[in-house]
């Protein structure tokens, strides 16, 4: 079944929010496969990012109480995570915002996240620069 489709059935939300949940924290837990991490991340952000304009802001907000709360965890891979998901988030609603600009002929601004939801994924980028640093330029 299609994930829209099956977020759709009674109780399918929170299954599927409690599982993005425990794939979040099994991204952050090991230091191997960076890669396939990377691209889970990439998928939840994506995913959560096409389902808060249908007024389901779950998962997205899941998401942004996961970077909040792993940008203060004391590990350095986990907040190397939570600042590669932070960025994720903020590039690719900008690119959302800059594709449904093309896509209306007046220009509208149909933006996943709120203002205060990027002002909140903006600071984490902006307090743990180290850590994006070394995020996006591995040691």
């Amino acid at each position: 079944m299609p994930v829209l489709q099956a977020l759709n059935v009674p109780g399918e939300k929170d299954r599927y929010i409690h599982s993005m949940h425990y794939a979040l924290e099994l991204v952050c837990s090991k230091n191997t496969n960076k890669e396939g991490r990377i691209n889970c991340l990439k998928m939840c952000a994506h995913i959560a990012l096409a389902l808060s304009p249908d007024e389901m802001c779950g998962p997205l907000n899941l998401l942004i109480d996961f970077c909040v709360e792993m940008s203060d965890f004391c590990l350095v891979i986990a907040r190397c995570f939570a600042c590669i998901l932070t960025g994720i988030i903020l590039n690719l609603n900008k690119l959302i915002v800059s594709r449904s600009r093309e896509h209306t002929a007046n220009g509208s601004n149909r933006a996943p996240l709120t203002e205060k939801q990027q002002d909140v994924l903006f600071g984490i980028l902006t307090t743990r620069r180290l850590d994006v640093v070394s995020a996006i330029f591995p040691l």
